[in-house]
C-alpha cells in the first residue's frame, strides 16, 4: 500500500509494525507522499509527521496483541491484529472499497487529531496554545482535498451499479 501511496498516508502502528515497516513509511515521504502515524512509543522518521499518543504506555499494557492500521490515499485501508508475540496473526482486513476507505480515512484524522489536542491538554497548555495545535492539524490535513475528490467522483460515478446489482435480482 505505501508504495503506491500518491498523496497521503494514515497509519496507526504499534510499535513492532513501525519496526518492520520503517523503511517503506519513509520511502513512501521521500517519494513525495504526505505521511502521518500515530505512534505508541517515539520513533525517528523523517519527513513523516509522528505523533505519539497519549497514554500509549497504559494501550500497549492492556492490549493483549498488536496492530498495524492505516489508509492510503482515502482508497484502500489495513486493518491488521497480531498476537502479543507478533507470530500469530489474529485479524487481517484490506479493502480499496472507497466508501469504507473513506470513511476509515476520516476517522484517523479525527483520531489523530484528538491525540494532538489531548497531549496538549495534558501538557497543561492553554486555550490559545490548543487552538494553534488544531490550525497546524487543519493544515496537515489539507492535503486530504486530493483524495476526496478522486473518492467522491468514483463513489458519485459508481453508485448505481451497487444498485442495479443489488435490486435488478
Amino acid at each position: 500500500m505505501l508504495s503506491g501511496c500518491e498523496h497521503i498516508a494514515l497509519l496507526d502502528f504499534f510499535p513492532f509494525a513501525i519496526d518492520e515497516l520503517r523503511n517503506d513509511v519513509i520511502s513512501a515521504a521521500k517519494r513525495g507522499a504526505h505521511i502521518v502515524v500515530r505512534l505508541y512509543k517515539p520513533a525517528r522518521l523523517p519527513g513523516v509527521h509522528a505523533i505519539v499518543a497519549p497514554e500509549s504506555s497504559r494501550i500497549l499494557e492492556v492490549w493483549p496483541g498488536h496492530w498495524a492500521n492505516g489508509v492510503v490515499d482515502g482508497q484502500e485501508y489495513l486493518l491488521a491484529y497480531f498476537s502479543k508475540d507478533t507470530r500469530e496473526v489474529y485479524q487481517v482486513i484490506w479493502s480499496n472499497n472507497y466508501f469504507l476507505s473513506w470513511i476509515y480515512f476520516d476517522a484517523l484524522v479525527n483520531e489523530i487529531i484528538l491525540s494532538g489536542l489531548r497531549q496538549g491538554i495534558n501538557d497543561g497548555l492553554q486555550t490559545s496554545q490548543l487552538k494553534t495545535i488544531l490550525k497546524e492539524y487543519r493544515r496537515l490535513f489539507k492535503v486530504t482535498s486530493q483524495p476526496y475528490e478522486g473518492v467522491s467522483s468514483f463513489l458519485a460515478s459508481n453508485s448505481h451499479l451497487t444498485y442495479q446489482k443489488r435490486y435488478e435480482k
